[in-house]
């Protein structure tokens, strides 16, 4: 399949194989957009229910939107394959993180198993109010992005809790490692099966063991049904009674046991008063230098460039989820008042710094309406536009912002080219 294409898209390397198909790395040649593609060969399908589990799997994702959860950017049958096009998400897989630790006889810590699983959970709270369940949580379907973010993928056997179940003979829905009681007997499932095996992952990601191995799928998937599992605080000495306790709620044998949902998981989990330094520390708004360093509001600092002063690079928490530019209201953050201020200043320059889909392109755009609206000239460059022409030398690169400013100013850019014609360097042509 490398170099093979797809609609749109040219394979570049496989990315991994399950049971529900083989996904690829891609590139989108036109937009020069690296995505990843799950297809299925429709001849390899064993009946109808596979491919009816594929199509779903497209349809469900393609209604969330939320940081972390994976984006859904396509879905198209082609000849005998049946693809969807996600975004690309760079990193390992918690699976992965975990397996290294193991390997070099380490923990996870527990601040940061805290911090891993609040952010899952919330993701998993957003689809269970949505009445979508995973129905196939485990680490090996949580990426890690570069910043840490966990981002969960692979919804191919969630379904709308009220729908029809597809039902196929001797089929369980799940991973048997991370399976609830009720997918092991084939019972209805619920928010509360996501809760079960959110549970356990807590539990691995906590005592740095599974509550049950061993033995073949259905045996494994058994003991979720008739085994009592060690405590995890056997396992390890500082995980606290309260941790314990929601570990042990969240894996109980029947739903009305377990917390209904992840919503309640997660309320939890924010009362542990270990885990309320995170809950601050996510709010703040520091100030960091030009090298990512945080600086304090004091320190001397001196500008590399006239138009730039390190202290005022400020880090803005956008929280709550993108406001649409155009809609007349709109509930004004911290994050407004600061970018107001920033954006009519001389010597500033202002980093937003969020999670995937928290609405930083939306504050910057009110930001850029309001600087514009105080008579400062705004010019907006979208530098992900960009081509690999464009990007290839810092001469054509600022050759091209060049051109976007005249652009955005409605300059005449014909002394844009001429400009980048002579032989001085590329600053002083700009």
């Amino acid at each position: 399949m490398i170099g093979k294409r797809i609609g749109k898209y040219i394979i570049q390397e496989k990315l991994g194989q399950g049971g529900m198909g083989i996904v690829y790395k891609a590139i989108h040649p036109a937009l020069e957009r690296d995505v990843a593609i799950k297809l299925i060969h429709i001849a390899r399908a064993d009946n109808r229910a596979m491919l009816e589990r594929f199509r779903r799997e497209a349809k469900v994702v393609a209604t969330l939107r939320h940081p972390g959860i994976v984006q859904l950017y396509d879905f198209d049958v082609k000849d005998d394959m049946l693809y969807m096009v996600m975004e690309y998400i760079p990193g390992e897989s918690l699976a992965r993180r975990l397996a290294n630790l193991k390997h070099q006889g380490r923990q996870m810590p527990l601040d940061e198993t805290l911090r891993i699983f609040r952010l899952i959970t919330k993701a998993v709270a957003y689809a269970h109010q949505r009445n979508i369940i995973h129905c196939d949580l485990k680490p090996d379907n949580v990426l890690l992005s570069p910043e840490g973010q966990p981002i969960l993928t692979d919804f191919g056997l969630s379904k709308f809790i009220n729908a029809e179940r597809l039902t196929v003979s001797g089929d369980m829905f799940g991973t048997p490692l991370y399976m609830a009681p009720e997918q092991a007997v084939g019972a209805r499932l619920g928010t509360y099966t996501d809760v079960y095996a959110l549970g356990i992952m807590l539990y691995e990601l906590s005592a740095g063991a599974l509550p049950f191995t061993g033995g073949a799928a259905m045996t494994i998937a058994f003991k979720h049904v008739s085994q009592i599992p060690d405590p995890p605080s056997a396992l390890r000495a500082d995980i606290s009674p309260a941790l314990e306790e929601i570990i042990q709620k969240a894996m109980a044998k029947t739903a009305p046991e377990r917390y209904p949902s992840a919503r309640e998981l997660l309320a939890a989990i924010e009362a542990l008063p270990q885990i309320k330094p995170l809950l601050n520390a996510a709010s703040d708004t520091r100030i960091i230098s030009e090298d990512g360093q945080p600086v304090f509001k004091n320190a001397a600092s001196v500008p590399p460039l006239p138009a730039f002063d390190a202290t005022f690079m400020q880090e803005l928490i956008v929280p709550g989820g993108a406001v649409k530019l155009r809609d007349k209201f709109y509930i004004q953050r911290a994050a407004d008042a600061q970018l107001k201020l920033q954006s009519t200043q001389w010597g500033t320059t202002t980093t937003i710094r969020a999670p995937r889909q928290t609405g930083k392109t939306s504050l910057l755009m009110r930001g850029i309406q309001y600087a514009r609206n105080q008579n400062v000239k705004a010019v907006f460059l979208d530098i992900q536009s960009f081509g690999s022409r464009q990007l290839s030398s810092l001469d054509l690169f600022l050759q091209e912002v060049a051109a976007s400013i005249c652009d955005e100013l409605d300059l005449d850019d014909s002394a844009v080219e001429p400009a980048f014609s002579g032989s001085r360097s590329p600053i002083k042509k700009l």
